[in-house]
């Protein structure tokens, strides 16, 4: 037996979209309750996000707060993040940006390397808390093709067995 499909209504969208309004300045007032909280990691952020820049890390750089509320009361983090290209991972900006960002008492957690064919790059993670606000700070730095202190290098191949699937009607 074939299930009946719900017909499009302008009204249930109308709701819906009504709901994620009321989620969103739910969301908003959340944030404003507790800005004071923000402020010093919002300072701190933009003077990261500011010698970064000076650095050559100005692509896609965002911060992003959130507010969990748990029985025990308000969670406040930050996440804060942008990327730039360099020639160098050990010397230059990178070291520099990650001198400044752990000067400000944020931890090196973790670093992740991505190398394809067509891109490579090191994405670095630091955690911390200011004030109240749980922080993240998020780089990534990307090697510039040509580079000679990095470049990516074909360390080998990779044959995988995939399954492959067609329709067939009789």
């Amino acid at each position: 037996m074939a299930r009946k499909a719900n017909a499009f209504s302008f009204t249930r969208t109308l709701a819906a979209k009504r709901e994620d309004l009321a989620r969103a300045r739910k969301d908003v007032a959340n944030l404003a309750d507790h800005s004071e909280a923000f402020k010093p990691a919002y300072a701190i952020a933009n003077a990261i996000a500011g010698f970064a820049a000076a650095q050559g890390f100005d692509k896609y750089v965002c911060a992003t707060p959130s507010i969990y509320m748990w029985s025990s009361g308000p969670d406040c983090s930050l996440d804060i993040r942008f990327e730039g290209n360099v020639d160098s991972l050990r010397e230059g900006p990178v070291p520099a940006v990650c001198e400044f960002i752990m000067a400000y008492g944020l931890e090196a957690k973790d670093t992740y390397d991505y190398a394809e064919e067509h891109c490579a790059s090191r994405t670095f993670r630091f955690r911390g808390k200011i004030g109240a606000v749980d922080t993240t700070v998020r780089f990534e730095a990307n090697v510039n093709d040509g580079s000679d202190a990095c470049r990516k290098v074909m360390v080998g191949t990779e044959i995988k067995e995939v399954a492959k699937y067609e329709i067939i009607c009789a």
